[in-house]
């Protein structure tokens, strides 16, 4: 891996997460002016997350320098697939995951951002700025937890149990529509 200190993005990533959360949750007591507008797959996007994800976009780029920056609603209203990187860095930003819920005023929604290096994930973080909870994993130090209001790393997986087969994975989401269709 190019040589990063990733120590110090993570700390730049954390920084720029909590700054993002004041301007979500300005923005969630403001329902009647947030535009939402319909994606055709039956999911939503907000002027809010279109907004952050710029935010991030140019954010995440002061932090490393890249030139491909993967936004789920970027790619979407510019209609373009970006590839990632094959030789250098790559940030991928979902600015919410969980618009409906965002939308609905509901307390689960995070803003998700994450890190590959030559076309495989170095580093991920999930923040949910409602209730202060923050999820990240760095390659080769482990997934941790922090509720920003504790201050307090509380939980760390146990990275001894490694994971190489996706079966053996534990994932979580927040849209169950595709596993609902009917075959």
């Amino acid at each position: 891996m190019k040589n990063i200190n990733i120590e110090k993005v993570h700390q730049k990533v954390c920084s720029l997460l909590l700054k993002t959360q004041k301007l979500l949750l300005d923005n969630l007591s403001k329902p009647q002016k947030m535009k939402i507008f319909s994606k055709g797959t039956g999911g939503k996007v907000t002027d809010v997350d279109v907004w952050l994800e710029k935010i991030l976009h140019k954010s995440l780029n002061e932090i490393i320098d890249t030139q491909s920056i993967i936004g789920e609603e970027s790619s979407f209203l510019q209609d373009e697939q970006v590839e990632v990187s094959v030789d250098g860095w790559t940030w991928i930003i979902d600015p919410i995951d969980g618009t409906n819920n965002f939308i609905s005023g509901l307390d689960y929604f995070a803003t998700v951002i994450a890190l590959a290096y030559k076309q495989r994930i170095v580093a991920g973080w999930v923040f949910n700025p409602m209730k202060g909870d923050l999820f990240w994993a760095i390659k080769g130090e482990g997934a941790f937890y922090l509720n920003i209001f504790s201050s307090k790393v509380t939980w760390r997986l146990n990275n001894k149990r490694k994971t190489t087969i996706l079966e053996d994975a534990l994932l979580a989401t927040t849209n169950f529509r595709s596993s609902s269709k009917k075959s």
